[in-house]
């Protein structure tokens, strides 16, 4: 009813066949921020495409049925905490945007009677229940992606066997363990993220998922490749940084790797030259050196075998005594040509720039996973610093709940986003969102809730003994 809405509705209402409202659009000029849509939107049938974005919308009200003709809603940003069940009224609905609201289910029938084809509900408080196990045969049949990502879903549902049509299945940052092998009838999947997860192992039955072209999984639990990676002969991109492999089978060289990132896993059977010589030399290491991956140790080696076992030692050994002098700050980190002021840890050079251990840089997407990993060791080595040297177990927690209580001021027993970001900066450390949602998630039980003082003690307890 303001005159600012009237005249924003004016050209789209009065007389006009515009298929687009975008009110997001205008949203970011600082016009009005809704906290409720408006009702001459619902008189305007012909509406196909409709955007909503960054307001304060706490509901949709039941005559979002009236819109017959829409393909496209997009609510990204707001503060709902549900859908209504008229939503399922628009017949023609094939993409729903809803990250960054306060869900914490999705719906039945967007699987069962919406020919959706993109759900994108990353960044709520979904639990695995919104993919629900018992969906009839024919639910989801047109869905091509699912966007999942930092919700609160720790098991993969076997219905997402249902959706043979799906091209991307991105659920990073959730506390997901294993995989169903309802997965493998994914067949037209191409891009798979579980970043930020609790993964340890891929199922064997992933083997026929030949349509794969990119995998994710930093940041997980997985200690061996499968030797079935082979039969990805169509995978380009393969990201496996801080997990917890010790080496790679002879396998991975029959994929087309163009992308492939190794940083922050105990590999001893590689030399470090080798991995920052790219994906290409990673896989003519694995095609010369075929037996180095044999599982029975005791086999005498080869002299060329054995001439790679003592490098790798050597290496390792070279590796030790740097972190054992680069005790001060200074010597320890190194500025990455200014960009966004990260720094990385000393001795990892690849050419003219300059990774973590182990990395293979080859695009800018890696280059950004490579300063996030360097973004945390940083994190850590400050953290260290802070609380000094040569503590035992109860003093570091006793400091810890020192600066929890400091920054807890509402005496709530747990810090949000907002007042764990707070403790690292009393600490000298200013972190990204992408590196605080990463301890969020690690030490919370429940990171909607937030911190508890004792998941608080036990992370700071975690880097410290790690960095002593």
């Amino acid at each position: 009813g303001t005159p600012t809405l009237k005249l924003f509705l004016k050209g789209v209402y009065t007389g006009s066949n515009d298929s687009t409202v975008d009110w997001g659009e205008l949203n970011t000029l600082g016009i009005i921020k809704l906290r409720r849509v408006p009702e001459v939107l619902f008189q305007m049938n012909w509406v196909k495409e409709l955007t909503l974005d960054n307001n304060n919308i706490m509901f949709l009200p039941p005559e979002i049925k009236t819109l017959h003709s829409l393909q496209k809603l997009s609510l990204r940003g707001n503060q709902l905490e549900e859908l209504p069940p008229e939503l399922k009224k628009c017949w023609d609905l094939e993409c729903l945007l809803i990250e960054r609201n306060r869900l914490t289910a999705l719906p039945r029938f967007l699987y069962t009677l919406l020919p959706l084809r993109v759900i994108a509900a990353a960044n709520n408080q979904l639990d695995s229940e919104c993919l629900p196990d018992d969906l009839p045969l024919n639910a989801g049949s047109r869905l091509q992606a699912l966007v999942l990502d930092s919700n609160l879903i720790g098991k993969l549902s076997m219905a997402v066997g249902l959706f043979t049509s799906l091209n991307v299945l991105s659920l990073s940052y959730n506390t997901v363990e294993s995989l169903p092998d309802e997965i493998a009838e994914n067949r037209q999947l191409t891009d798979l993220q579980l970043d930020g997860n609790k993964v340890s192992e891929l199922p064997k039955v992933m083997s026929t998922m030949i349509s794969l072209q990119r995998i994710k999984l930093n940041d997980n639990r997985i200690n061996k490749v499968p030797t079935w990676i082979g039969s990805l002969t169509r995978l380009k991109h393969l990201s496996l940084a801080n997990n917890h492999l010790q080496y790679l089978p002879y396998d991975l060289s029959k994929c087309p790797l163009k992308v492939l990132t190794l940083d922050g896993n105990p590999l001893t059977g590689i030399e470090t030259g080798v991995l920052h010589a790219g994906p290409r030399a990673v896989m003519e290491y694995l095609v010369y050196n075929n037996a180095y991956d044999l599982k029975d140790k005791d086999m005498l080696p080869g002299p060329a075998e054995q001439r790679r076992q003592i490098n790798a030692e050597v290496n390792s050994l070279t590796h030790q005594r740097h972190r054992l002098h680069a005790t001060d700050m200074e010597a320890q980190e190194r500025d990455l040509g200014g960009t966004n002021l990260v720094t990385l840890s000393l001795n990892k050079v690849v050419g003219d720039r300059v990774a973590s251990q182990g990395a293979v840089i080859l695009d800018e997407q890696m280059l950004q996973e490579t300063r996030v990993n360097a973004e945390r060791e940083f994190a850590c080595n400050c953290l260290f610093q802070y609380l000094g040297m040569a503590l035992i177990s109860s003093q570091v927690k006793a400091k810890a709940r020192e600066v929890f209580s400091e920054v807890d001021e509402d005496g709530g027993g747990t810090l949000d986003r907002s007042e764990l970001r707070e403790c690292f900066r009393k600490m000298g450390v200013k972190l990204s969102d992408t590196v605080l949602r990463i301890f969020l998630h690690e030490a919370a039980s429940n990171p909607v809730k937030g911190i508890t003082v004792e998941e608080f003690q036990s992370l700071v307890y975690t880097i410290y003994s790690a960095k002593g």
